[in-house]
This record gives C-alpha cells, sequence and structure tokens, in this order.
C-alpha cells in the first residue's frame, strides 16, 4: 500500500465534509478502509476544536454542502411545479382544448340580445 499524504488526507475529509460522499466511496477510491476515513475525519474535527482557522474552514464547508443539499430540493421541487403546470395545460382526450378559466364541464352561452346588450351565463353540461 502507497504512503498516503497529508494533502490526500485534506482532500478526503474535504470530499467527506463538502461534498458529502460517503465513507465507503472514499475509501474504495484511495484504498484505504473506512475506519481510516472515519479516523481522518475526526481528527479534522478534533484540530478545528482548537484552531479557529480550521474551525471557520469546517463551518464554511458544511454551510457549501447544506446549500448544495437545498439547491438540489429546490431543483426538484421546481422540476415537479413544472411538470405540474405542464400537464394541467394539456388537451383532454376529445380533442378540445381546456382555458383553465371555466371549471370542467361548464362552458360560457350567449343569449339573445336582450334590451341592446347579450346575456351571458354559465350553464353545466
Amino acid at each position: 500500500m502507497s504512503q498516503i499524504t497529508t494533502e490526500t488526507r485534506k482532500k478526503v475529509v474535504r470530499q467527506y465534509i463538502q461534498d458529502g460522499r460517503t465513507l465507503t466511496s472514499l475509501a474504495a477510491e484511495y484504498g484505504v478502509s473506512k475506519a481510516t476515513v472515519s479516523n481522518w475525519v475526526c481528527a479534522y474535527r478534533e484540530e478545528c476544536q482548537n484552531n479557529d482557522a480550521a474551525m471557520s474552514e469546517l463551518e464554511l464547508m458544511e454551510e457549501l454542502r447544506r446549500f448544495r443539499q437545498e439547491k438540489a430540493e429546490l431543483e426538484k421541487e421546481n422540476l415537479f411545479l413544472k411538470k405540474q403546470r405542464h400537464s394541467l395545460r394539456r388537451k383532454p382526450s376529445n380533442g378540445k382544448s381546456v382555458s383553465g378559466r371555466t371549471p370542467t364541464g361548464v362552458r360560457p352561452l350567449v343569449a339573445a340580445p336582450i334590451w341592446g346588450f347579450a346575456l351571458t351565463q354559465m350553464i353545466h353540461i
């Protein structure tokens, strides 16, 4: 097994904390055990308790991870709403367009002019 450098350890810890990679995937990629990756992460968190600069870096990494998760959730919600909007605009199976302004099964009817103006009313079909 090749020797892992300090820079590589920091990279692995960053990928775990910031990018949300799993211990298993990191261990497989770098050829170490899950316990080793876990120990590196714990050691980094302990170092952050004693070092303010490292603590702020840890907080930034965790915040970035939260923002990425929130962005992904919002993108899913946005996609769902687009699909829902699109499905509401689809034509019914009878081929007639649904305007969305009148309830289903109701259409406007224009009656004959009475006293100089047209009377409009809604009828149910």
